[in-house]
């Protein structure tokens, strides 16, 4: 396996914990269907009802680093988001 591949595996594990550990409750209770994303180094995130808007976002707020995002309610819809080059790649997994 690859460098990249293990960090991608890495960051959708360290990002479903944060959001089943510390976030779910809350979220769930005030955002349920909205989507999160969340540094999985700093532990901060964002969230939004439409998930085109929150990736921008994101891509502001947390700049070149790697995100978890994923729906609140629904951890079948999660994603990574990494650049390469010049370049916005998605890992769906």
């Amino acid at each position: 396996m690859s460098k990249n591949y293990d960090h991608e595996v890495e960051v959708l594990s360290k990002g479903e914990s944060i959001y089943l550990d510390s976030l779910k409750d809350q979220l769930e209770q005030d955002y349920l269907g909205c989507y999160v994303a969340i540094d999985v180094d700093t532990r901060d995130h964002l969230v939004n009802a439409n998930r085109m808007h929150l990736i921008e976002q994101a891509k502001k707020k947390f700049g070149q680093k790697k995100f978890y995002v994923t729906q609140i309610g629904n951890l079948t819809e999660r994603t990574i988001n990494f650049r390469g080059h010049q370049n916005v790649e998605w890992l769906f997994s």
